[in-house]
Parts: C-alpha cells; sequence; structure tokens
C-alpha cells in the first residue's frame, strides 16, 4: 500500500509518510484537511517520476487480479453465482477481493475473505461446495493473496478473530506452519512432530536452525533479511530456558518468517531438516 500523496504540514514540503486509506489518495489525517497540499504539486516531481508511479500502479492491478484467478474477469466462467458465506453475488464482487480457481474443469469463486477462513481453519483447505482439497496450485496462490494482505494491512476475515487459549494458539500456529510446509512439497509431516518434542529436542531443533540459517545467510552475505531472520531464531533458541512463553513464541516467530518471505522452500527444507535430526 502506498504513502499518502500529500505534504506532511502546511509548512513542510516532505511527502507525509503515512499509509493511505484503502481507495483514497490520502492517509486519515490528511483526508480531513480543507486545503491539501500535493507533494508532487508543491516539489514539481519530474514527469518521468508521475510515469513510473502510473507503470508501477499498472503492474500492481495487474498482479492481484492475477492472483484473483481465472474468473476475476470472466464471471460467466464461475459455475456458483454466490459467496458461500457473504451470499454476495458473483457480478458485485469487487475484483481485489475475488479469489477463483478451476477444478475438476469447473471454476469455483469465493469472497477472498471466505476462502481465507478456509485456509485458516483446517489442515487441508477443501472446496467448501465439494469437499475436494484445494491443489497444490492453488494453495500457493492463496498464500499469495493472503500474505499481500497481511502486509498490506488488509482484512483477512469477516468476523474479528476468535480468541483462543494457550494450547489452542499453539496448535494453531503450528498448523499454519505445517500447511506452508506441505505447499512447498513436505507432505509427510504433521503438526503433532512439532508440538510432541520436548524441552530439550526442541531445544536442540532450534541449534540445528540456527546452524543452518548461519550457512544460508554465509551462501548470501548480500541479504541482510537473511541475517534478521538468524538473528530472530538465535534470540528465541538463547531466551529458550527462561522464557515461560517459548512454547507459543517458537511457533510464532516460525510463521512469521515464513510470512514474510517470497519463496518459503529454502527455509521449509531447514525445518525438515532440522526436525529430522532431532
Amino acid at each position: 500500500m502506498s504513502s499518502c500523496v500529500a505534504c506532511k504540514s502546511q509548512t513542510s514540503n516532505e511527502r507525509c509518510p503515512n499509509r493511505v486509506i484503502t481507495g483514497i489518495q490520502f492517509c486519515g489525517k490528511h483526508v480531513r484537511a480543507p486545503n491539501k497540499r500535493l507533494w508532487h504539486v508543491v516539489n514539481q516531481t519530474d514527469a518521468k517520476v508521475i510515469l513510473i508511479q502510473k507503470i508501477w500502479r499498472a503492474y500492481s492491478v495487474r498482479f492481484r487480479l492475477k492472483l484473483a484467478g481465472p474468473g476475476v474477469l470472466k464471471r460467466e466462467l464461475c459455475i456458483n453465482d454466490e459467496d458461500v458465506v457473504t451470499l454476495e453475488s458473483k457480478d458485485k464482487q469487487h475484483p481485489f477481493d475475488f479469489f477463483s480457481f478451476e477444478e475438476d474443469g469447473k471454476v469455483w469463486w469465493f469472497d477472498a475473505l471466505s476462502i481465507i477462513g478456509c485456509l485458516n481453519s483446517a489442515l487441508r483447505p477443501t472446496n467448501p461446495y465439494t469437499r475436494q482439497p484445494l491443489s497444490q496450485d492453488t494453495r500457493r496462490r492463496l498464500r499469495a493473496v493472503y500474505k499481500y494482505r497481511i502486509h498490506n494491512r488488509l482484512p483477512i476475515s469477516h468476523q474479528p478473530a476468535v480468541k483462543k487459549n494457550y494450547e489452542e494458539l499453539i496448535d494453531h500456529h503450528w498448523m499454519k506452519v505445517v500447511q506452508i510446509i506441505h505447499e512447498n512439497g513436505f507432505e509427510d509431516i504433521h503438526p503433532n512432530n512439532f508440538i510432541s518434542l520436548d524441552k530439550p529436542q526442541m531445544f536442540i531443533f532450534l541449534n540445528y536452525l540456527v546452524t543452518d540459517m548461519s550457512a544460508l545467510a554465509m551462501e548470501h552475505p548480500s541479504s541482510s533479511r537473511r541475517y534478521r531472520w538468524l538473528t530472530a531464531i538465535k534470540r528465541e533458541r538463547d531466551m529458550f530456558n527462561v522464557n515461560p512463553h517459548s512454547q507459543i513464541q517458537i511457533p510464532a516467530l516460525i510463521l512469521s518468517l515464513l510470512n514474510s518471505m517470497g519463496d518459503e522452500f529454502h527455509f521449509c527444507f531447514i525445518l525438515m531438516s532440522a526436525l529430522y535430526r532431532v
């Protein structure tokens, strides 16, 4: 999501760093301002910069439409007329909140938040209409939609999340971690493989993660992100024996790292390798 197009204040020529309100070019502060000083007007931004912005916006729109699937621009292809949760008509659903996929030669569509709900509620998500498991390609595309919405602070559910107790949160985090591992080709794994690790085994698991992530960071010395990931895992390992909440913070950290990665395969491989060596 881009930043506000107004200047910081009536006396500043710097651009406002706040995120825009969805569908509007201004942040919550400047949308209420009676006299808006536009940053590109005040600074007489070069026409080439404006052109680059237009190209980027066009790319962003094409990217989101590609994630939406085969029915977003041809709604007549979709076999179901309404969303399974909201009952919204396929012709009225906003394209950026649209998700469709093909199954056995038929195209099914959903509100993005409805199908994300399926992703968050079961280890192996299924089509709510047919109960058939979603294909790997569909799940990877849905995961990309989910990450995009998280990164841009867009809603990921129709209703506020139901509060879970400590044990439920642990199970839920490990389930989502294992989902991503499945989506990267490692399907012979279950959340219980991680949950069943006792304290000494979990410490060994973290040690292997640190060792393997160190090797990966050394192979890519120019990647600062890999060093940040390594630092986060090291910190969790070093605090493991004194942190009373480590049992839930470890899967939460791993899930956060996976959601921040464009390509999760190498990290999934490291997770599997560490687990099998424990």
